[in-house]
């Protein structure tokens, strides 16, 4: 196969590792919450504030099931819910933190910010309200007042490691690499069994491509405290994929990931990826046609052959028609791609 296209699937692969900020939809919060995988803190988490259940019951009730639906992805019946709480008691700070929760992850942020603010009147020394504060102007892209609230919620739990970690996250969205992972190496040396700094350091490390073993040992070390975190092992597998060396361990990581989120694009391109490096073109192909599959395009252009050349082209095939499909590519861009592509 040419390198051309294994280049390709490697970064086709990363590229479908990636989200941005404000491209996170309510299910993937809820998933990232509830799913078997861990993933790395972002602004979209959200922490649960101590409740004494001391109102009527009405109220109890609404807030109670408002709650629940939240967190069961549900969110517009838990803004029902809430409001109902709401309208009932308007000092109900509580429902109100909430409710903006579910604002936040269904990109409704100003609804969000406007809950948040009304909450802190009621209750300005509750760390809760200023971390989510923080991150609501984080998605704002009000940078000042988010590391001032970030900070106010710091003051309240000297401690407590997640107002470093979101100020570097903060910094990393400034573009201001070095002071992130300052504020990422704090978090690890207040609280060392804290995984997500390490991922975050490793990832910083990868970017800059300045000492991939650095990052690798950062990643490991992530995963020694929590095996089932996606992020470090993701990053673990691109570096090596990129590297294009340990595929054996890369192909492990790439088959545990697969094992519990079969649908992820990214992971299935890099393990045909590295299937291809060992020649296995079977199981390749079928990881390719089933990111085909997923992305509802269609692959009936493509036939599965005998031999192992004509094999290694129909992948070829397949990996530039389905970046064609994905990046709007004309016909008669795609037929270049094609002819060049199948050059081995």
């Amino acid at each position: 196969m040419s390198k051309r296209l294994s280049y390709f699937l490697c970064w086709l692969g990363s590229s479908l590792f990636t989200v941005p900020l404000d491209g996170i939809s309510q299910n993937q919060v809820i998933q990232r919450r509830s799913g078997v995988l861990h993933y790395t803190l972002t602004v979209f988490d959200f922490e649960d504030v101590p409740i004494t259940w001391n109102m009527s019951g009405e109220i109890q009730a609404f807030l109670n099931e408002g709650i629940n639906a939240l967190k069961e992805g549900d969110t517009e019946f838990a803004i029902g819910q809430l409001t109902e709480a709401i309208k009932r008691d308007q000092r109900l700070w509580i429902a109100r933190y909430y409710r903006a929760i579910c604002y936040k992850i269904t990109d409704r942020s100003h609804l969000a910010l406007k809950d948040l603010l009304e909450a802190e009147a009621a209750n300005s020394s509750q760390y809760e309200l200023k971390m989510e504060l923080g991150k609501v102007y984080m998605i704002l892209k009000e940078g000042d007042l988010s590391e001032q609230c970030l900070r106010g919620a710091m003051k309240l739990k000297p401690s407590e490691v997640h107002g470093y970690y979101f100020l570097g996250l903060l910094k990393l969205l400034e573009n201001n690499v070095s002071m992130a992972r300052e504020y990422f190496q704090t978090c690890d040396e207040m609280r060392p069994e804290f995984p997500d700094s390490k991922i975050q350091e490793g990832h910083i490390l990868m970017q800059m491509g300045t000492d991939e073993e650095a990052a690798i040992s950062l990643f490991t070390q992530a995963i020694q405290l929590d095996s089932m975190q996606a992020d470090a092992r993701q990053g673990r597998l691109l570096i090596r994929l990129q590297a294009g060396r340990d595929l054996s361990r890369a192909l492990d990581d790439a088959n545990f990931l697969l094992t519990y989120n079969q649908f992820h694009l990214g992971w299935r391109m890099a393990r045909a990826n590295l299937l291809i490096q060992y020649k296995r073109y079977d199981a390749a192909f079928l990881d390719i046609k089933r990111v085909l599959d997923v992305s509802s395009m269609n692959q009936d252009n493509f036939i599965w052959r005998t031999y192992k050349r004509e094999q290694s082209i129909d992948i070829q095939n397949a990996g530039k028609y389905l970046v064609g499909r994905l990046y709007g590519l004309s016909d008669k861009n795609q037929a270049i791609i094609k002819r060049h592509s199948v050059k081995s």
